[in-house]
């Protein structure tokens, strides 16, 4: 399988850390749709609609990604500052 890579990869990034979407491996779906389907509409489902209702999709794709990548790089960043001041 290819690497995802991009804005590919951030977007499912997002998409976990907002829970407005579920993935699965193609293992899952083609041997093991059966199990994993029930747990998916009994765990998942109801979050995941429940988000989409208060979501708004935004379409500048690669604006979005860019913020997201900006925001962690500073989180990050932040956090290694502080740490060093803790040190001292």
């Amino acid at each position: 399988m290819k690497k995802i890579k991009g804005e590919l990869y951030e977007n499912m990034i997002n998409i976990k850390q907002l829970r407005i979407g579920s993935f699965f491996s193609l293992d899952q779906f083609t041997s093991k749709l059966d199990t994993y389907l029930p747990r998916f509409l009994q765990h998942e489902y109801n979050i995941i609609e429940e988000n989409m209702k208060s979501h708004e999709i935004k379409n500048d794709g690669a604006k979005v990604v860019a913020e997201d990548i900006l925001n962690r790089t500073f989180i990050n960043a932040f956090r290694i500052l502080y740490r060093i001041f803790l040190l001292f």
